[in-house]
């Protein structure tokens, strides 16, 4: 049964990971379309905030031990 948890846990954490790299995709999508330059600093945040919660998932993806 333990396997079968590892086996779950891992497809779980690939589902994050792919889900985060569409958030960031759409973050930089949206920072490409901003007209406002009031827009333009929250556009650039969320691109660093996707970016960063992608690399977190990444880092803590390799069994846990970085």
């Amino acid at each position: 049964m333990p396997y079968l948890k590892r086996q779950s846990a891992a497809r779980q954490h690939e589902q994050s990971v792919q889900e985060a790299l569409r958030e960031w995709k759409d973050a930089v999508a949206y920072f490409e379309s901003v007209r406002d330059p009031e827009l333009i600093d929250f556009a650039a945040y969320g691109i660093e905030t996707a970016r960063r919660k992608y690399m977190f998932l990444l880092k803590h993806g390799r069994g846990g031990t970085d």
